[in-house]
C-alpha cells in the first residue's frame, strides 16, 4: 500500500466482496508471506507461507455467505506504531440458512512493516475484534445471543457492586495499614484535623512572626540610634581635644 489511510477500504472490499482470483491478488499484493490471522472462531499463526491459509479463510468465508454488505464507518492509521484500525459493520448471510443473517459490528486491526527502499506497506497481521455481544450472534441469532450476552454483564456489574460493598472493610484496613488515607507532614495533618482548624493555626503562626518582626525592627532602629548617639559623643570628645591644644 502506498497510502493506508486509502487503500484499506479497497483491500477490505476485494477480499470480502470479491472473486477468488481477486481475494488472492490482494492477498499476495498487499500481506507477507508469513502474515497471521486471528478471528474469534480461527487462527493461522505466523509462519513462512502462513498467508496462505489467510487465502483459504476468506474464500471460505465468501462460499459461506456470497453476498456481504458491509460499511466502513472510520479508519485511523498510526505511522509510528505502524498500526491501522478499522472501524465497520458488515452483513453475514449463509447461502444455506439466509434466516439467520446477522449484522455486526467490528474492528479490524492491521499491523504493517514498511519496505526500505520502497517505502510501500504491507500487513504482517490482522485481528477481527468482535465484542462478546456481536460474536454471539453468529452462534445464537435473531437477537437471543446479545439479550443473553447483556443480561449476564448486568448481573456481573451488580457482582461487582456487592463485591465492592463487602470488600469495603479490607480496603479500609489496607488503606490504614500502608498509611495512604493519613498523608504526611503538613497534609496529614490538614486530612486529620480538618483544612478549617489547620487554616486557622497556619493564620495564628503568621501573626505570631509578624509580631517577631517587628520586634526586631524596634530592637533596630534602637540600636542605631544608640550607635549614632555613641558616635556624636566620639565627636564632640574630638572637637574639644583639638580646641584645647589650639588654646595652649
Amino acid at each position: 500500500m502506498d497510502d493506508p489511510t486509502n487503500d484499506v477500504s479497497s483491500l477490505i472490499h476485494a477480499l470480502t466482496r470479491g472473486s477468488p482470483s481477486e481475494q488472492q491478488t490482494a492477498i499476495q499484493t498487499y500481506f507477507t508471506s508469513s502474515a497471521s490471522f486471528s478471528h474469534p472462531f480461527c487462527r493461522t499463526g505466523s509462519f513462512e507461507g502462513s498467508r496462505y491459509l489467510i487465502l483459504k479463510i476468506y474464500q471460505w468465508y465468501k462460499i459461506l455467505s456470497p453476498k456481504i454488505e458491509l460499511e466502513i464507518h472510520s479508519v485511523a492509521f498510526d505511522p509510528k506504531s505502524l498500526v491501522i484500525f478499522v472501524s465497520l459493520t458488515q452483513l453475514f448471510t449463509p447461502f444455506l440458512a439466509p434466516i439467520f443473517a446477522n449484522r455486526v459490528d467490528l474492528d479490524v486491526k492491521l499491523r504493517l512493516i514498511q519496505h526500505r527502499h520502497t517505502g510501500k506497506y504491507y500487513i504482517t497481521s490482522q485481528t477481527d475484534l468482535y465484542t462478546i455481544d456481536q460474536w454471539v450472534r453468529f452462534l445464537i441469532p435473531w437477537g437471543i445471543g446479545t439479550a443473553m450476552v447483556c443480561f449476564l454483564q448486568f448481573l456481573a456489574t451488580l457482582g461487582c457492586v456487592l463485591g465492592a460493598w463487602v470488600g469495603a472493610p479490607i480496603t479500609w484496613a489496607r488503606e490504614r495499614m500502608t498509611g495512604q488515607g493519613q498523608g504526611t507532614g503538613r497534609l496529614g495533618e490538614m486530612r486529620e484535623n480538618g483544612i478549617g482548624k489547620t487554616a486557622g493555626k497556619a493564620t495564628g503562626a503568621i501573626e505570631h512572626e509578624a509580631e517577631k518582626v517587628e520586634e526586631l525592627v524596634e530592637e533596630a532602629r534602637r540600636a542605631a540610634l544608640q550607635a549614632d548617639d555613641e558616635r556624636a559623643e566620639a565627636t564632640g570628645l574630638e572637637l574639644y581635644g583639638k580646641m584645647q591644644f589650639v588654646t595652649t
